[in-house]
């Protein structure tokens, strides 16, 4: 698997470029803003598919980049915890409006519940619930790459 992590936004969050190096199909965890460097990025992973944009949860910060991201591939799937989405199409939940972030709303095209299961080209993945930062943060755990993409769950 392919990973690349990128520092983007007012408050420098992880981006992760992930990619099944097999199947060319990718995901992006995370777009805290939305750059050159992340297209370049998301570019350079050799991903021919976009097929989820990944948020560990709804804070502005970890997904200010996620409705310029759709709009560019519009193909791909967002998705959030249950309990965050609503943090996709309102400043005030994602705490943009308290920073004074810019924010550019969008949906959640999935919704996802512990013990989901995902697939990003031949890597699966199950969701796991981590509430604490936030009432809806989840992680993404592949336990045959021996990874989880945790957000700011440690943080």
């Amino acid at each position: 698997m392919y990973i690349k992590t990128l520092v983007l936004g007012p408050v420098s969050a992880n981006c992760y470029i992930i990619c099944d190096e097999k199947t060319k199909v990718g995901g992006v965890i995370d777009p805290g803003d939305f750059t050159p460097a992340l297209l370049k990025a998301i570019d350079e992973s050799g991903m021919k598919e976009l097929k989820y944009i990944l948020c560990t949860h709804g804070h502005f910060d970890h997904v200010q980049g996620v409705g310029r991201l759709k709009e560019k591939y519009p193909d791909s799937e967002v998705l959030i915890g249950e309990k965050d989405s609503g943090a996709l199409g309102d400043g005030f939940l994602s705490l943009a409006s308290l920073f004074g972030a810019p924010f550019y709303p969008c949906v959640a095209d999935k919704v996802l519940k512990n013990g989901d299961k995902i697939n990003i080209g031949d890597i699966g993945f199950e969701i796991l619930n981590a509430p604490g930062h936030t009432e809806g943060g989840v992680m993404y755990y592949s336990k045959d790459q021996k990874i989880i993409f945790t957000g700011d769950t440690i943080f």
